[in-house]
């Protein structure tokens, strides 16, 4: 792990003053500089409570801009102009949808209505996802999971049409293929319903499983 040296960082401990040499996550190394003529003459280690890091979480992403959820606001930065902030207590999903269309168009940019421009941060986010919906299934006592992911169209708030699945990695050019051939849908989401058994076999000889104990759901596309 690599030290941070912070000269400034200084403080009296037990009347002597204390200069911070090192960093490691929440520990730090203080130097005793009581004598300038004997810098290294003690060395002491001082548990610091470090401020947390925020968790970011990707909502959307286009032409360089993002809208992220950071604590309990949601942040769109990237443009020409300051980040837009909406507190996330009164934002339900319709209105930051809304205020991302708006602040894009403020941008000089259109809505593609794709939620993320990046293929890699649609993986992330269903990985994220799926891994949230397996511990929830496991949590009910089921030791053994296992999933069918499709695509499901929306319209209206509602299934439109029956769920396309799917084998193998999902693609940009596959998700292309479904908008074009559903025109009149106005939204389209990855969605996984993760079955539970207890054992091996009640899963794959015995058909002994509880199905779709609860699902992995990120939107791809919105209108």
């Amino acid at each position: 792990m690599n030290a941070i040296i912070n000269k400034t960082d200084t403080r009296y401990i037990n009347g002597e003053l204390y200069c911070c040499v090192e960093s490691y996550g929440n520990r730090r190394v203080m130097e005793n500089v009581t004598d300038e003529n004997d810098k290294i003459s003690a060395t002491e280690f001082e548990i610091i409570k470090m401020p947390k890091q925020q968790v970011r979480e990707l909502i959307y992403s286009q032409n360089g801009m993002k809208c992220e959820k950071v604590g309990k606001s949601y942040n769109m930065t990237g443009g020409k102009f300051n980040e837009h902030r909406l507190d996330v207590s009164v934002t339900d999903q319709d209105r930051l949808l809304a205020h991302w269309k708006g602040y894009l168009e403020a941008n000089g940019v259109e809505y593609t209505g794709f939620k993320f421009d990046k293929m890699v941060d649609l993986k992330a986010a269903i990985s994220k996802e799926y891994q949230r919906a397996v511990k929830a299934v496991r949590d009910c006592g089921y030791k053994f999971t296992r999933g069918e992911p499709s695509l499901i169209m929306m319209k209206d708030g509602d299934r439109h049409y029956d769920p396309i699945y799917y084998t193998g990695p999902l693609t940009k050019k596959f998700i292309d293929s479904v908008i074009a051939e559903y025109p009149d849908m106005d939204e389209l989401c990855y969605d996984n319903g993760i079955d539970g058994a207890e054992t091996f076999l009640d899963m794959h000889e015995y058909s002994n499983y509880d199905p779709s104990v609860d699902y992995a759901t990120v939107t791809i596309y919105q209108k």
